[in-house]
């Protein structure tokens, strides 16, 4: 079996919808990276592959050349569901003091539930330094 992938010509425009959903993170020029929220990021490979570095760096990384290069202290709350992230694992840890209450060791059903509680509810939600 094989996939045949043919591209066909069309006169589809898409237009961008102005909304009161999505927020610009910053003036900052940080493509390609997206610069709004309520983007989804997915970071996948298997053990070893440099999942994490390339987390850490997304998210810690300093402007190079005075360009933006990461979401560095553009969230005001981060959630982190790994094994090993925050607990020192790496030197400099940049998510070492994120709270207790952001931090789960295991991806479960009851995690799953506590994030929707607490992000369905804005008063719940306090800052984090990061």
């Amino acid at each position: 079996m094989t996939l045949n992938i043919k591209e066909h010509k069309n006169n589809l425009k898409i237009y961008d919808t102005p909304n009161n959903l999505d927020k610009k993170l910053t003036d900052d020029d940080i493509s390609p990276l997206p610069n709004y929220s309520g983007f989804s990021f997915l970071i996948v490979g298997p053990s070893g592959s440099g999942k994490t570095t390339a987390l850490y760096s997304l998210m810690s990384k300093k402007k190079i050349k005075g360009k933006r290069v990461s979401y560095r202290k553009l969230f005001d709350k981060i959630y982190i569901i790994s094994p090993t992230m925050g607990k020192s694992s790496i030197k400099n840890d940049p998510f070492k003091d994120i709270n207790d209450d952001q931090v789960f060791r295991k991806l479960t059903i009851e995690v799953l539930e506590k994030l929707e509680n607490t992000l369905k509810n804005p008063l719940s939600i306090t800052s984090s330094a990061f």
